[in-house]
């Protein structure tokens, strides 16, 4: 169980990095993060302005 775990927050790190990649190329945070993970977001501004701001 503690290994699937860890796979888990690895995988969720994964998406973070590739998601901020996409982000730092000018994609919409919006667009990066359903790319990345799949299906449609509508992140809150908050977070759209902390990844923006890396």
């Amino acid at each position: 169980m503690k290994d699937r775990l860890r796979e888990l927050q690895m995988k969720d790190v994964a998406d973070m990095q590739a998601v901020q990649t996409l982000i730092d190329a000018g994609i919409d945070p919006d667009e990066a993060a359903g790319a990345t993970i799949g299906g449609r977001f509508q992140l809150s501004e908050t977070t759209r302005e902390a990844l923006v701001r890396h």
